[in-house]
């Protein structure tokens, strides 16, 4: 991910699990000067792709959040 300032401290963390439903958080440090819209959406595509290519069925939120 080319707009990762540092790709060995990225962490996605399985914060609540409820029915089989398992929600997460991603943490990592933008690069300067990138676009957090499109940083956002370039990641929840490659992590989306990823669980995918892994048969990890994936439904689209209602909201996605940036902290």
């Amino acid at each position: 991910m080319g707009f990762v300032q540092d790709p060995e401290s990225a962490e996605v963390v399985f914060v609540r699990q409820k029915l089989g439903i398992y929600s997460l958080q991603v943490r990592f440090w933008m690069k300067p000067g990138e676009n957090i819209q499109s940083v956002r959406s370039e990641a929840i595509v490659k992590l989306k792709n990823r669980l995918d290519a892994e048969g990890i069925a994936t439904s689209v939120p209602a909201t996605v959040s940036s902290l």
